[in-house]
């Protein structure tokens, strides 16, 4: 005899229950953080998909010939809502067509004569609807941005999918009634799939969206503000990080600083805009050296860091200077001015890791003030002299 508590009546009220509680939270999460809208997206979605169990399962009155148009139509519309949370998600623009269209296919399904000629096409149509729907957004979900959540969240609504393709077999008579968990008393029990997915959706979404926020603020406290370079402290952190490394392989490290030629000259006759503007220009000239695995940061007002990991000397200054080259080109651009800029570099190298950060920027250091005393537009490289004492520790 079938439990009570897996009676298919009682499991639906349960269903919409989970449904509620767990749109309820996700609404609630998202009042609390209103710029995560794909927040308010799934907890829209699961309350729509409630009232679509709702109507479905007649616990809802309506006419009888009614429940099978609404009750599909709202849980297909439920559907496109989790497309639509993960799109927001990715910051992506609404899927209007396929939330307005895919329910009006459906009711027009339901007017149609092919309606009432073979009831299994129903589910065929239903179940193949849902299931592009999901598919669709546990890859929107799976590409973005790197974060750990994406993986587990697009790999439960895959599963979820799945689950509702396999009824289609039955439906066709492919496989024997009875031959899955799909009819008859197992009915109750299949609800419990749903009730499951529904309530670790909720709670992978929340902790995606809370992973993507915590990112964010590291971002923003490791960030220069207007070049969107490190700032001091990051780049110290990460440079260090890296020579460790370094060090461990037997790998050697290279470190050079620049400094802006001239750049009061271009505050005091641009004005800061233009100033603002070629601190940009460096950060564009710096982009190839961050692709091919270097570290560069702001370090003071018109200063800047380059860490090379496993870079040796030439190939250090070969990156060096290309990257003074990308900058002259770059600050010549901005605003039309023709501005003729151009950077002063100090170049240390580490052949086999083993140095401090602190000791590599101040041979760099020491190597930029030669460069700076004898001209604009100079790279030096630091030689055994310019290194501290701790250098050599």
């Amino acid at each position: 005899m079938q439990a009570m508590w897996l009676d298919p009546s009682t499991m639906f009220t349960a269903l919409m229950a989970t449904m509620v509680v767990s749109g309820l939270a996700l609404l609630w999460s998202w009042w609390r953080s209103r710029a995560e809208f794909s927040l308010a997206w799934a907890g829209t979605a699961l309350i729509a998909a409630c009232l679509g169990v709702a109507l479905y399962s007649r616990k809802i009155p309506l006419p009888d010939s009614l429940h099978q148009a609404v009750g599909p139509a709202m849980l297909i519309w439920a559907t496109a809502g989790m497309l639509a949370s993960a799109r927001a998600f990715n910051e992506r623009s609404t899927p209007w067509l396929a939330m307005t269209l895919a329910p009006a296919v459906w009711v027009l399904f339901w007017l149609s004569p092919a309606f009432g000629l073979w009831p299994p096409l129903r589910g065929l149509f239903a179940f193949s609807v849902f299931a592009v729907l999901l598919l669709a957004a546990a890859n929107e979900f799976r590409h973005g941005a790197p974060l750990a959540g994406r993986k587990p969240l697009a790999l439960l609504i895959a599963v979820h999918a799945v689950v509702l393709l396999l009824r289609i077999p039955v439906l066709l008579e492919i496989i024997p009634p009875g031959a899955l968990p799909l009819q008859g008393p197992w009915i109750g029990m299949m609800l419990l799939e749903p009730m499951v997915m529904v309530h670790l959706f909720a709670i992978l979404l929340i902790a995606l969206t809370k992973e993507r926020l915590e990112a964010q603020l590291r971002r923003t406290a490791e960030t220069d503000p207007l070049t969107g370079l490190f700032n001091r402290r990051a780049f110290f952190d990460q440079g260090s990080a890296r020579l460790a490394a370094c060090e461990r392989l037997g790998k050697p490290m290279a470190v050079v600083i620049f400094d802006l030629d001239g750049f009061k000259a271009v505050n005091d006759t641009h004005g800061h805009a233009a100033g603002d503007a070629v601190l940009i220009a460096f950060a564009t000239a710096a982009a190839p050296c961050i692709a091919m695995g270097g570290i560069v940061g702001r370090i003071g007002g018109e200063e800047f860091a380059l860490a090379l990991p496993a870079c040796g000397g030439l190939e250090a200054t070969d990156t060096a200077r290309r990257l003074m080259t990308r900058f002259t080109y770059h600050a010549k651009q901005v605003k039309g001015l023709g501005l003729a800029c151009t950077t002063s570099g100090g170049l240390a190298v580490t052949a086999d890791g083993r140095s401090s950060l602190d000791a590599l920027l101040g041979a760099a250091d020491h190597a930029l003030y030669a460069a700076k005393r004898e001209g604009d537009d100079l790279l030096h490289i630091a030689v055994p002299q310019d290194w501290p004492a701790t250098a050599a520790a």
